[in-house]
């Protein structure tokens, strides 16, 4: 299991490159400008994608000043765990964290302690709930997304 040890960087970098790959074969349209990836469905839709990853089960998050100016932007996420050689993959659209049910978080701190985040959880408890965000759930090779 390469991702074992991989540095943070390697395995940030192998994952955009699979999620741009997998979104590419599943028939939509993805463009990089700069450090920010744009992603189109097939009938036109426009999301803001912000890809993650996470080894075991530690919080990934998105800023939410990052997200400010999106009206529409998605968390694609790749979590890789015990001895599975691939990683578990996740699509979370905007409106997922609109009531911050758990396992997903909005945390606006205190303060000032650390900017306000989108985030999930990943615990084991939490896993079950992750399921409907799966790639497999989501993801169709007609480029539409189907959300829970």
């Amino acid at each position: 299991m390469k991702w074992t040890i991989w540095s943070k960087q390697e395995l940030t970098e192998y994952v955009r490159m699979m999620f741009i790959e997998e979104f590419s074969s599943a028939g939509f349209t993805i463009k990089e400008e700069g450090k920010q990836l744009h992603l189109w469905e097939s009938n036109g839709t426009h999301w803001n994608l912000f890809i993650r990853s996470s080894r075991r089960r530690n919080y990934p998050f998105i800023q939410k000043k990052q997200t400010a100016s999106s009206p529409r932007w998605l968390m694609a996420l790749a979590h890789f765990h015990s001895s599975q050689e691939d990683p578990d993959k996740f699509l979370f659209p905007d409106h997922a964290w609109n009531g911050a049910v758990y396992p997903l978080k909005s945390r606006d701190y205190e303060e000032g302690r650390s900017q306000p985040e989108w985030g999930i959880d990943l615990s084991a408890r939490s896993y079950g709930e992750l399921q409907p965000y799966r790639w497999e759930q989501v993801v169709r090779n007609n480029g539409i997304f189907y959300w829970p």
